[in-house]
């Protein structure tokens, strides 16, 4: 669940100038979030769905247990505006870099960019702008380029579902009262809603004003930017979940500005778990995929043998492992970016920082093969133990000791020396290893 000021920091740590000056020219905040579930849904992808929405079906239920389903969206209004049906935006599922996420966000980025500013400031223009009608815009657009009949064959939807490629369009009653799947309470529409305000609040422009006056023209005359993350590592940051709010050291978000700070309670690291462990052809292959992890044992660990405490100590490795990013302590200062680590070092794959044995920060790609050792090897370790053997492990232990010391352990055996000082040097492979310096 991002608030405002993580969605701003995760849309300049993840796209293009052209995507940032699109997003900050954006004067309201109900038009950033339109923005924003498009690019996180890009990015991550998984499910989207608004804070006023009702569940009524299981979620993985939802794709009526056909393979190979990477888009998931529904039919909300028969013949809107423009002619076709109105496609929901209020809750959806998809794939990671989905084909038509990217479409979706490089046309809608030339509109922002092309729109006068009266435009972007009139409540009326909302909807056609970033919201539900542009999308539906671009999705029936997107269909008919790709050779699909759009009238009537995929009109008037009610109570099937189409299967288009790797979408799936639900009916209309999929998404309505009573509702099958999902149901939107629409307090937008409700007395001191969005769409009752005489005057939303305006955001600043940040960083996209400057960077809407030095890069626009030049972008549009060559076309739209590809949407990528030029940086070698993503701009997240995974840290231990801790009760104590002062234990958090706010130097990483001071110098880090634009990189997204992640926490898991126990509950979240449980459900993220269990969603990338699947195995089946729908659960994205999950984190056993190429690493060797035994996703089995793992379950066990989380769901039965591991206090709250503990599973919050592992979520940030299993996190780092899936997603990619930077995983330090909740009490660590940061002195400068972190992208300082491996700005000189195009082909790394994975940053280790070693200050004191117990001491120890990473920095990966997703999926890097050392991490899912280090998962694999945590987990036989825990289950070797038994349960009374188990309890008598803090949390505090599992993260500052025995996690630090199988990272030592596994470097020194690709021959990399741990405790000698110097400064940063690749010691096997990708590996990037930083000592005290």
């Amino acid at each position: 669940m991002f608030d405002d000021n993580d969605a701003d920091r995760f849309v300049r740590g993840h796209f293009t100038d052209r995507v940032v000056a699109a997003y900050f020219a954006l004067p309201m905040v109900v038009q950033r979030a339109d923005l924003a579930r498009y690019l996180m849904l890009y990015e991550f992808g998984g499910v989207y769905t608004d804070m006023d929405t009702v569940c009524f079906t299981a979620i993985d239920k939802w794709s009526y247990g056909l393979k190979d389903v990477a888009a998931i969206v529904g039919v909300e209004v028969f013949s809107s505006e423009n002619g076709k049906d109105q496609i929901a935006q209020w809750t959806m599922a998809f794939a990671p870099r989905h084909p038509f996420l990217d479409y979706m966000i490089r046309r809608l980025t030339d509109h922002i960019l092309t729109s006068p500013r009266t435009v972007l400031e009139n409540l009326d223009d909302v909807v056609g702008l970033t919201g539900p009608a542009f999308w539906s815009k671009a999705f029936w657009d997107y269909l008919r380029n790709r050779g699909y009949h759009i009238e009537p064959h995929l009109q008037g939807l009610d109570r099937g579902y189409r299967r288009l490629g790797d979408i799936l369009l639900l009916g209309r009653v999929h998404f309505r009262h009573p509702g099958i799947f999902s149901k939107h309470r629409g307090t937008g529409e409700m007395k001191g809603g969005w769409k009752h305000a005489l005057q939303l609040p305006r955001l600043s422009v940040g960083p996209g004003e400057r960077i809407l006056k030095a890069v626009l023209q030049p972008l549009l005359a060559t076309g739209v930017s590809p949407l990528t993350n030029v940086c070698v590592f993503p701009f997240r940051v995974m840290r231990p979940w801790v009760s104590a709010p002062d234990v958090q050291n706010p130097s990483c978000e001071v110098t880090n500005p634009d990189h997204v700070f992640l926490t898991l309670d126990a509950p979240d690291v449980r459900r993220f778990a269990r969603g990338v462990l699947s195995g089946s052809p729908n659960g994205g292959g999950g984190v056993v995929t190429g690493a060797g992890i035994d996703a089995a044992g793992l379950r066990v660990l989380l769901d039965s043998r591991l206090n709250d405490p503990q599973v919050r100590a592992l979520g940030p490795l299993l996190s780092l492992y899936h997603f990619g990013g930077v995983l330090i302590h909740a009490d660590t200062v940061c002195r400068r970016p972190l992208e300082v680590w491996w700005r000189d070092s195009p082909r790394v794959g994975l940053v280790v920082g070693i200050e004191e044995p117990q001491t120890i920060v990473f920095a990966a790609k997703p999926r890097h093969a050392f991490v899912g050792r280090l998962i694999d090897g945590l987990v036989l370790l825990l289950n070797a133990k038994s349960d009374e053997e188990l309890r008598m492990i803090n949390a505090s232990a599992l993260a500052a000791y025995h996690l630090p010391t199988m990272v030592t352990g596994s470097l020194e055996k690709l021959g990399c020396t741990v405790l000698r000082s110097g400064k940063g040097v690749m010691c096997a492979g990708d590996i990037l290893l930083r000592k005290r310096e």
